[in-house]
């Protein structure tokens, strides 16, 4: 368990109150000060990259592409997640209900204003989560939402 003193600290060296710590100095290399300052007033907020380089990323290919290659990882997820039981189970739930959705966007189905009604559906719903709600329901009411906000945007 994380406890808030394990996050923030006093920075001797600027003398302000609250600055994240790093956590993991091999794979964190950035401390931020939680109030900001004036050449980044939300230290949080990162930047918006212009445009990904790697392969495979949303900027460098097709709706149909990018679609295709979001249906593969999802399935071989589902699948892992399936194959290893246990807590895992919650990752298979959450990834098997953004097949469907992909699918439907590689065989050329994918209509924006539906799954805008569609996504507002879900967000509704899980506006309203309360402890009666099933962890697998909750896991697939986000993965609905996640494929449902990606294929949106991707669609624009």
């Amino acid at each position: 368990m994380i406890r808030l003193s394990d996050i923030f600290v006093k920075n001797k060296e600027t003398g302000k109150k609250y600055d994240v710590k790093k956590v993991n100095p091999e794979k964190h290399e950035f401390a931020y000060d939680y109030r900001g300052s004036k050449e980044n007033p939300n230290p949080f907020q990162k930047e918006k990259p212009k445009k990904l380089k790697e392969e495979g990323t949303p900027e460098g290919i097709s709706f149909t592409e990018f679609a295709q290659k979001r249906l593969e990882g999802a399935t071989k997820i589902a699948n892992d997640a399936k194959a290893k039981g246990g807590a895992a189970i919650l990752t298979y739930h959450h990834f098997i209900v953004k097949l469907p959705h992909y699918k439907n966007a590689v065989d050329g189905k994918f209509n924006q204003q539906e799954a805008q009604i569609e996504m507002k559906k879900y967000l509704d719903e899980l506006c309203s989560v309360s402890a009666e709600m099933e962890q697998i329901h909750f896991q697939e009411l986000v993965g609905l939402i996640e494929v449902l906000g990606e294929l949106i945007i991707k669609s624009k």
